[in-house]
């Protein structure tokens, strides 16, 4: 997980100064502006969090709001099954989903309409 460091430490009687507090806040901007990537974010535990760059395995329920996948051309399509499975992509030109089993499309019109639109 992304951690706040805290810098100094509360004691009784203490009074932070100016300086002091600043540190505290700058601990926290600073993590919040960009230093929360994947160098300090747990992915692996069962507790951790899902990231979109590294292989993970998903167990126990998930419950999702809203799932949205953006499909792009046949050189960015969605490989459904094995390597040689299917695969799913949306022709733009002609404003089609297409799909295509046992090899990856070579052409944006290489494959099935499957809804036109």
């Amino acid at each position: 997980m992304g951690r706040i460091s805290q810098t100094i430490t509360f004691v009784v009687d203490l009074i932070p100064t100016a300086a002091q507090w600043q540190s505290q806040a700058d601990s926290v901007f600073n993590l919040l502006n960009g230093e929360i990537d994947t160098d300090n974010v747990d992915s692996v535990s069962a507790d951790g969090i899902m990231t979109m760059g590294e292989a993970q395995t998903i167990t126990g329920t998930k419950t999702w709001n809203k799932l949205q996948i953006f499909i792009g051309s046949y050189d960015k399509y969605i490989r459904i099954g094995t390597a040689t499975g299917g695969f799913l992509w949306y022709d733009a030109t002609n404003a089609v989903f297409r799909v295509k089993h046992g090899s990856a499309p070579t052409s944006e019109a290489d494959g099935a309409p499957i809804m036109e639109g």
